[in-house]
């Protein structure tokens, strides 16, 4: 008996010796970082197919992103309104206002039109058509979720003004 039990204990001590000399050898492979094989595979073995991606290419991004985009909208100032037509490219802006009154039917241009930091710029060029003098408008204001509103300063006066998307 006490054969059997020096036995055992000299297997234990081997035992011991063998697992502390050589820690690697009982790891699992793979298990110590790295990668082995084909990654991105289902469960079934095939490959998993692409998902889609945000993708922001140039202008689309900026028109996007922008709180005026290209349109009609509907301005009005006191007693007068004006369908507008505008371009808009990026943070600036031109196209051209309808008007039924100033002294009748015209359309004038829409210049120099900024949209930057909530805020809005534009100058309408109000000569001609009946107008025997240089007018300019020039327009300023604060972005709103649905367009725009501000007060104008120029020929024939100022005041306030709105605009909606139409």
């Amino acid at each position: 008996m006490r054969r059997c039990t020096s036995i055992g204990i000299a297997l234990l001590s081997l035992l011991h010796l063998v697992s502390a000399s050589a820690p690697s050898a009982l790891a699992q492979a793979g298990s110590t970082g790295g990668t082995i094989g084909k990654q991105d595979k289902s469960i079934s073995g095939g490959e998993e197919t692409d998902r889609p991606r945000l993708q922001i290419h140039g202008d689309r991004h900026l028109a996007a992103s922008s709180p005026l985009v290209s349109g009609k909208y509907e301005l009005v100032t006191g007693s007068y309104s004006s369908t507008f037509a505008l371009t808009v490219t990026g943070s600036r802006f031109s196209g051209s206002s309808k008007w039924e009154c100033c002294p009748g039917p015209r359309t004038d241009p829409i210049v120099q039109g900024l949209v930057q930091n909530g805020k809005i710029s534009f100058v309408r060029e109000c000569s001609g058509q009946g107008v025997p003098f240089a007018c300019t408008q020039s327009y300023n204001g604060t972005i709103t979720p649905d367009g725009a509103s501000g007060q104008w300063t120029g020929t024939v006066g100022s005041g306030s003004w709105t605009m909606h998307k139409r």
